[in-house]
């Protein structure tokens, strides 16, 4: 795996799950989260109050709560909040975990 950019910045990976369970998706994403945050710069994000944003504030990685409504599709408020999430995290990869998180 390349770990830097050009310009020795580390490279950035942000997962997306919309299910914040600590079990299945959510427990194996957690993980591989932190696995990975030894090599690169690893975020995730998952619905606020979620036991999986628990988790992950005690580990040495970034993790941001963004709601979901959870409605079948993607509201359009949905997917401005998460434009608006990579367009200031500048992301180089973004993995998304499960079927509601794929749809943005």
């Amino acid at each position: 795996m390349r770990k830097k950019k050009k310009g020795g910045r580390k490279m950035k990976i942000v997962h997306v799950i919309g299910d914040g369970r600590l079990r299945g998706a959510g427990l194996q994403l957690f993980y591989l989260a932190s696995a990975l945050s030894r090599e690169v710069e690893t975020e995730v994000i998952a619905p606020p109050r979620s036991p999986l944003l628990t988790a992950l504030a005690k580990e040495p990685l970034s993790a941001t709560a963004l709601p979901f409504s959870g409605r079948r599709g993607f509201p359009l408020s949905d997917i401005r909040r998460f434009e608006e999430y990579f367009l200031s995290a500048k992301p180089d990869i973004v993995h998304t975990h499960g079927n509601l998180a794929a749809r943005i």
